[in-house]
């Protein structure tokens, strides 16, 4: 049996390396790991919010024009469906764990709707002294996206 063991000079820095992987530190790299893993979820649906976004606003306005924002409009109001979609899934209907509502509500409908690009865009109306346009972007934005998320909270308690 001695004859299987590494002489004292190798064996020495191997038991020395073992001690110092306890419980307590593994599971401080598992927890570290843990939040980056939670982060590289959250930028790559973050980054997918943002894709569909851009797209969706795109095709909006390439059929309705530029005059009035519908673009974000669309978007807010499809964004707010979707979050009053998933909100009644995930804590009643559905198994989804605390960290996957938060990548998908937080990452993903955080990065695909935007409050600052339609606040942007009425400034712009407001500017060109287009009173009545930003008035009823305004207007929109928020009647809209109250409508869009009770719709969503309603037919995610249905589903």
């Amino acid at each position: 049996p001695r004859a299987l063991l590494p002489p004292a000079a190798i064996r020495r820095p191997l038991l020395c390396w073992n001690r110092r992987r306890t419980p307590a530190k593994i599971a401080e790299k598992k927890e570290k790991w843990d939040v980056w893993q939670r982060l590289l979820w959250l930028a790559a649906m973050g980054a997918a919010g943002t894709v569909c976004r851009y797209s969706l606003d795109a095709l909006v306005v390439k059929w309705c024009g530029t005059k009035f924002p519908w673009g974000i409009l669309v978007v807010n109001g499809l964004g707010c469906f979707l979050f009053g979609l998933i909100v009644p899934l995930a804590g009643e209907r559905l198994t989804i764990s605390s960290e996957t509502r938060l990548i998908l509500l937080t990452g993903f409908m955080g990065a695909f709707t935007t409050y600052s690009t339609f606040t942007f865009q009425t400034a712009e109306l407001m500017q060109g002294s287009q009173w009545n346009l930003a008035v009823g972007n305004v207007s929109a934005q928020l009647v809209l996206g109250l409508v869009c998320m009770f719709g969503g909270l309603a037919l995610g308690s249905r589903l």
